[in-house]
């Protein structure tokens, strides 16, 4: 299953105090296809006076986990003034910087030398659905089996409808960090006079916990011992989500130690909407084991973010914010054992 990064309105962006490159960005940490188990349970439930067959099936499907990295490397820089009176002063110190952060923030994270960020997702899905379908049934025919024996049988070749409805779950947790180490060298006349530090850290953790319920249709080409056909689904959720929110920064000044922090967090709820679109086809191996193919696209929005929750200063307090779009599309293929 592929996650493409959501376009968050609000990148934290590094870039070098020469050109103002772009460097480093949420964009940077790109999810790559990550595989997970995918497990049914069903339960044929008989059928109706309208020639409708009923199914119940229990669905769990996740992903643990989206984990991606990105670091950029600066270089060292030397800046020499000269005051004009006898005396020069040299700086060494990294090229990277961010205009984004404010007050403590701003000196933890410019003037550095390494700028790292990790973005972690992990997926859980849950579904109880019970599903009705209208066979596909041909005129009634003799068919001939291997030994020369006539038999009873059908002909198929024909479209058949499933119609589902159900409850869902779902669980999307996020972790959300940056990183930011620089060193600084302050030298007066060739004597060193300063040897500064700085340490960032921002970590943002989103977690979102929905339920609601949802509605399925699906329509077939049958065959004998095979079949084809497209799918579609659509649910609303109640998204309780929560964010907490950490900041750290240490700045060493000539063995001098000042550090400052900051903790919140926010809950919000919300409704989540969800529409999926998929292609399926099965073929019939053995009397009772049957191999099926899928490939999915599903939308979900709604979410709490973790990246949407970065604010520029370790001070400030925003409201959750749940606004949030992941696009997920991926298949596999499994088997189906009745008994």
């Amino acid at each position: 299953l592929n996650r493409e990064v959501a376009d968050v309105d609000l990148r934290v962006v590094t870039i070098t105090v020469d050109n103002l490159q772009s460097l480093l960005s949420v964009g940077s940490a790109e999810f790559n296809f990550q595989a997970g188990p995918r497990v049914t349970f069903g339960r044929y439930l008989g059928t109706d006076e309208h020639g409708l067959d009923a199914f119940a099936d229990f669905t769990y499907y996740g992903i643990n986990d989206w984990n991606e990295t990105a670091q950029r490397v600066g270089e060292v820089v030397t800046r020499t003034t000269d005051d004009g009176m006898g005396t020069v002063t040299v700086v060494q110190e990294g090229n990277l910087r961010t205009l984004f952060f404010q007050g403590n923030l701003e000196t933890a994270f410019n003037n550095a030398t390494v700028h790292q960020l990790s973005y972690i997702s992990d997926l859980d899905n849950f579904e109880f659905n019970v599903r009705l379908k209208r066979e596909a049934r041909g005129r009634d025919q003799l068919v001939l089996v291997p030994g020369g024996d006539w038999f009873p049988g059908h002909s198929v070749n024909k479209f058949a409808t499933t119609f589902s409805g159900g409850l869902r779950y779902m669980r999307i947790d996020e972790d959300f960090r940056l990183v930011s180490r620089g060193n600084q060298i302050v030298a007066v006349n060739g004597v060193i006079t300063q040897v500064n530090q700085n340490f960032g850290q921002y970590v943002v953790l989103a977690d979102n916990d929905m339920f609601g319920g949802q509605m399925g249709l699906m329509g077939q080409y049958v065959a004998n011992n095979w079949d084809v056909g497209i799918r579609g689904q659509a649910a609303v959720m109640a998204n309780f989500s929560e964010q907490f929110t950490n900041t750290f920064v240490q700045l060493i000044n000539n063995g001098v130690v000042n550090t400052s922090a900051s903790a919140h967090s926010d809950r919000g709820l919300s409704a989540a909407v969800l529409g999926e679109v998929g292609l399926v086809g099965s073929y019939q191996v053995l009397p009772n084991v049957r191999l099926r193919g899928r490939w999915d696209f599903m939308w979900l929005g709604g979410l709490a973010l973790a990246p949407d929750q970065v604010v520029n200063d370790e001070n400030a307090r925003k409201p959750i914010n749940d606004e949030g779009v992941i696009f997920y599309s991926g298949g596999g293929v499994s088997s189906e054992v009745v008994w």
